[in-house]
């Protein structure tokens, strides 16, 4: 009875992988085509995050802790509602924190899988409701709810590692409308529950998508007529193509857009290349010529939302 490792990695790479410490014999097969890989919980924390991944149903459910009775109660009905069934408990502040590594956790945390997004290699598969937990399947948001009609917007993350910036853009992306946040599969920070309670919860709710290739996803998009911008501080890119939002022409804001924002270092080279069209913000002087990815984000998003539900509207108004 012969025994192979999974996909033959050597014995070090098996040890240090995440998963191991908790499944170990998942490691050791008879088969490789029986392997199946162990699921991995996390502890979401907050009312928030927690509350939102009830509703949203991403992921499944182990178990719920609160620190009150009054907190137990009041989930445990809030289960009933959403006929869910899911154990829960009364536990001590202590055991809260040791799960939460101290984070703020408001006297709630639920055991809960990992989030694992869809792979996509085409915009349109997003867009033309070809991948499951597509925009069609999202809880609409209240400005998507109450706004007019806009061209499509999505945000692409490119090396946005701080956990509580990705967060922040997702909280923003999602409050403010934004069809959908797209991830390359490196470079950017994990969707851990850190990220979970920067955006109150939003990740719970917002479609969030891996990129396979990220430069031919980019191309792509540009080739079906999708507009590429990077986002940059003033004069930081040589790009002819280079606006403010408000500069914008009415003919690029009416068009589906793709918004890429780069991490602390900003964008990389291979990045910019993909990228036709250059925002900015047009403030700042030579000792503060920028701000946070995740403050920048939410002026470029309001600005370009508002911009082009005004362009929008005027067109339908002259027709």
């Amino acid at each position: 009875m012969s025994i192979s490792f999974w996909q033959l990695r050597p014995f070090t790479k098996i040890l240090k992988h995440s998963a191991f410490h908790l499944q170990p014999h998942a490691f050791l097969l008879r088969n490789k085509s029986t392997f199946k890989k162990p699921v991995v919980h996390e502890y979401i924390y907050g009312d928030h995050p927690v509350r939102n991944a009830l509703h949203a149903g991403k992921r499944s459910f182990e178990c719920l802790l609160a620190q009150s009775s009054k907190q137990l109660n009041e989930y445990q009905n809030l289960m009933n509602a959403l006929k869910l069934n899911i154990p829960c408990r009364l536990a001590g502040k202590h055991d809260l924190n040791e799960m939460t590594n101290s984070r703020p956790h408001n006297g709630i945390v639920l055991k809960a899988s990992a989030l694992e997004p869809p792979v996509i290699t085409d915009i349109n598969d997003v867009t033309q409701g070809r991948v499951q937990g597509s925009s069609a399947e999202r809880v609409i948001s209240s400005s998507e709810k109450t706004s007019q009609p806009c061209p499509p917007l999505y945000v692409y993350c490119d090396g946005v590692s701080d956990p509580q910036n990705l967060g922040a853009i997702i909280r923003s992306s999602y409050f403010l409308g934004v069809q959908g946040i797209l991830l390359s599969k490196k470079h950017n920070s994990t969707l851990s529950p850190i990220v979970s309670k920067a955006s109150a919860g939003a990740l719970e709710l917002m479609n969030v998508y891996r990129v396979q290739n990220p430069t031919l996803f980019l191309k792509d998009c540009s080739l079906k007529n999708w507009k590429v911008f990077a986002t940059a501080p003033m004069g930081s890119i040589p790009n002819t193509n280079q606006y403010s939002v408000l500069s914008m022409p009415p003919s690029l804001a009416a068009k589906p857009k793709v918004v890429v924002f780069g991490g602390e270092h900003g964008l990389r080279t291979n990045m910019i290349r993909q990228c036709e069209y250059v925002l900015t913000l047009p403030y700042g002087d030579q000792y503060v010529d920028s701000l946070n990815v995740s403050v920048a984000a939410g002026i470029i998003l309001h600005s370009l939302k508002d911009y082009s539900l005004k362009i929008t509207e005027n067109s339908e108004l002259k027709l």
